[in-house]
């Protein structure tokens, strides 16, 4: 009796599901896939040296703020400017004139543009102001003051305009 040994068949895997679930999950996870967003923030990175890093001094730069409410403007920030009558607390009050801040002209823009000159000739490399306006201040009013800060009236009719403090920043928060 001659018994014909067997083989056991050879098993090919059958891949077909596992094919069919890559080509569903490959796409589903590229869609899946956000590539990151890439965001430039528009920036300067302040020298080393603020003067020409030779040895020469540092230029000395104040930024003055102005808080402008209905009684006119008060003007902080400048205690090293010589020429100023200060107050206690180192403020300058600039008054409406006429008595009361009822019309946008009755600012005094003409004494703050003469006070912003005085205070950019004791030092000439600073470039910005801080306004604080209240609430109850009209628009027209904040314009003026920007206008009056940033550069100053000419002398003469026709004469040469210099700028100021050409970098209003307005801060918010007084009621």
């Amino acid at each position: 009796m001659s018994r014909t040994r067997s083989l056991p068949a050879s098993r090919n895997m059958d891949l077909t599901p596992i094919m069919g679930l890559v080509a569903i999950l490959i796409p589903l996870l590229l869609m899946a896939y956000g590539p990151g967003e890439v965001v430039l923030i528009d920036t300067s990175i302040p020298a080393i040296c603020a003067g020409s890093c030779t040895g020469e001094p540092e230029p000395v730069v104040v930024t003055p703020h102005i808080r402008i409410d209905r009684t006119g403007f008060v003007v902080g920030g400048l205690a090293a400017v010589p020429e100023l009558e200060l107050d206690e607390q180192g403020q300058l009050h600039l008054p409406c004139t006429g008595g009361g801040c009822s019309e946008p002209g009755a600012y005094d823009l003409v004494a703050l543009n003469n006070l912003m000159s005085t205070a950019k000739d004791a030092f000439p490399d600073s470039t910005s102001v801080t306004l604080v306006p209240t609430g109850t201040v009209p628009y027209e009013v904040l314009v003026g003051t920007m206008d009056a800060t940033r550069e100053a009236l000419p002398v003469s009719e026709g004469g040469e305009r210099r700028d100021l403090f050409p970098y209003p920043t307005i801060a918010g928060g007084l009621d």
